[in-house]
């Protein structure tokens, strides 16, 4: 455990005392209210989503910014998904739905693309703060290991974001 659902519990709890709103979108049921309480959330006044899908938490934050942006509510919230790493794609579960083997071939990294894109892009425009936790592994091909660490979801992870943060145990 490196403590990426506590940094940004901390995060929201900091934020919360400058006056935002927090919506959570958890994907790993790692975030329980007496907890984030303990770390100075006042779970009373944030929206925690728990999701499943990449497709369905981006169509929510799209939804819900476009909402921001036509009630002129910019600058008032912040957004946490805790992780990327952990969402699965449609196709992934319609495939476990019907009992299927096949592997994807790079729908995941596509969603995950497309999620971040719409959060940078509206982010940016209704002035909310994204902040996304991932998954990170070591690149077993690489001959020097290197300090910096490869992230799950594509290329779209290390690319898109304006701050990467990197924990380690």
């Amino acid at each position: 455990v490196t403590g990426k659902s506590l940094f940004v519990q901390k995060i929201i709890a900091n934020a919360q005392k400058e006056g935002l709103i927090a919506i959570i979108f958890d994907s790993e049921n790692s975030i329980d209210a007496e907890g984030a309480e303990r770390l100075g959330l006042d779970t009373s006044k944030a929206k925690y989503i728990p999701c499943i899908s990449i497709e369905q938490t981006r169509n929510s934050i799209f939804n819900f910014l476009t909402a921001v942006k036509e009630k002129h509510l910019e600058g008032k919230f912040i957004i946490a998904i805790d992780s990327i790493g952990n969402l699965q794609s449609e196709l992934e579960l319609t495939r476990m739905g019907k009992d299927s083997t096949a592997v994807d071939m790079g729908t995941k990294a596509r969603a995950i693309k497309s999620l971040l894109q719409t959060c940078t892009n509206l982010g940016a425009l209704t002035q909310t703060t994204i902040i996304c936790t991932n998954h990170v592994y070591d690149d077993p091909s690489a001959m020097f290991p290197s300090i910096e660490k490869n992230m799950t979801g594509g290329k779209a992870c290390a690319y898109l974001p304006s701050v990467t943060i990197q924990l380690a145990r």
